[in-house]
């Protein structure tokens, strides 16, 4: 063994490589990756994933959806339900779970790149292989809508009727302002066609909320343009004399959206979801979803008359490597344009409690 040098992190054995940035002999990948040489072994970590990812073609959604299953470990840690079979980073050690929970603790998971610098070498590579995969659809729970909810009996027991209404009620958006008679608003009586302006703005919205898995109140910057982006009643004061005009333009918007329209299956249960809304959940309470879905609509603009402009993005780590293609996608909202969608919406709410008929 003479001539041969001993590896100088664990002193044990023959050191039979040497380190590229550091020239120290090391003899194995564990020692490679040991606490005293981690700051040569995580940026050669980091230098071996940013290449990778900057050779391959950066799926637009990848920002999304990082956020979407970071955002449920966070929630799934304070509700005391963090559990390693259901998170990104895999099973084989606990203590490695509750770190990464540490980690992430005090951390925005809105802020794409503070995110990323919480997260090891080896964590950031399991994010590249599910993206490179498409397993990282299987790590995001399926969305189900809550208009989804139907009951078909003909044959009604009201006591049970109401606690399933109770139990839906939970679950559904709630009406937080005050919905005045439509005589308030007007003297004239509604047009029958307002019910097809409505099923734009709702074709619209279940295409938004499906986007976000039920979590757009938590990106209004980007759903609330994008919702007006994609609805012609919105965005253009457009009316529309039948239903089929009201919804396929909606399809139409989103071919013509930069970002929604490299989605996949963006808008297959679009006009299943505009029927199931203006069905309600059972034949006593038909108009209950309409309610439910423009009190949320209300509740998303007055979010965004009140959220922050748009800051110029100073791309991080994460963001380089991963740009956001919403960034020049949609405009912003500008305040003025948010206020005339909240009067729209009173007035839908108000025909909905007086008026309401469904196009079906």
């Amino acid at each position: 063994m003479e001539g041969e040098k001993l590896c100088m992190i664990c002193s044990n054995n023959i050191g039979k490589y040497a380190c590229p940035r550091c020239n120290i002999f090391y003899c194995s990948v564990d020692c490679y990756r040991a606490e005293m040489h981690s700051n040569c072994s995580e940026a050669f970590y980091k230098d071996c994933i940013a290449d990778e990812i900057k050779s391959q073609e950066t799926n637009p959604d990848a920002q999304k959806k990082m956020l979407e299953i970071l955002q449920r470990m966070q929630q799934q840690q304070e509700d005391g339900d963090f559990d390693g079979d259901d998170v990104l980073f895999g099973e084989d050690d606990e203590d490695e779970l509750v770190d990464l929970a540490d980690r992430l603790k005090d951390v925005d998971l809105e802020d794409a790149d503070t995110v990323w610098k919480c997260l090891t070498e080896e964590e950031r590579n399991e994010f590249q292989e599910l993206l490179k995969s498409g397993d990282i659809e299987s790590v995001v729970p399926k969305f189900e809508p809550w208009w989804t909810v139907k009951d078909e009996k003909k044959v009604i027991d009201l006591d049970q009727e109401e606690k399933e209404m109770e139990d839906l009620r939970k679950r559904c958006p709630k009406v937080e302002n005050k919905v005045v008679q439509f005589s308030d608003l007007s003297k004239v009586s509604p047009a029958g066609t307002v019910c097809y302006n409505v099923a734009n703005v709702l074709a619209a919205y279940s295409v938004i909320v499906r986007y976000y898995n039920g979590e757009h109140k938590q990106y209004v910057s980007e759903s609330a343009p994008l919702l007006v982006a994609i609805s012609t009643n919105l965005s253009a004061n457009q009316n529309f004399p039948e239903l089929d005009m009201a919804v396929k333009s909606v399809q139409l918007e989103i071919t013509n959206c930069q970002c929604l329209s490299q989605v996949e299956g963006i808008n297959v249960e679009m006009e299943a979801d505009v029927k199931r809304l203006f069905s309600g959940p059972n034949f006593s309470y038909p108009k209950f979803y309409v309610d439910c879905a423009l009190g949320d609509l209300y509740s998303l603009f007055r979010l965004a008359l009140n959220a922050k402009k748009r800051k110029p993005n100073e791309a991080g780590e994460f963001s380089k490597q991963f740009p956001d293609s919403f960034e020049n996608c949609v405009p912003e909202l500008q305040k003025s344009k948010v206020k005339l969608c909240l009067r729209k919406i009173e007035y839908f709410q108000s025909w909905a409690k007086d008026h309401f008929q469904t196009p079906y």
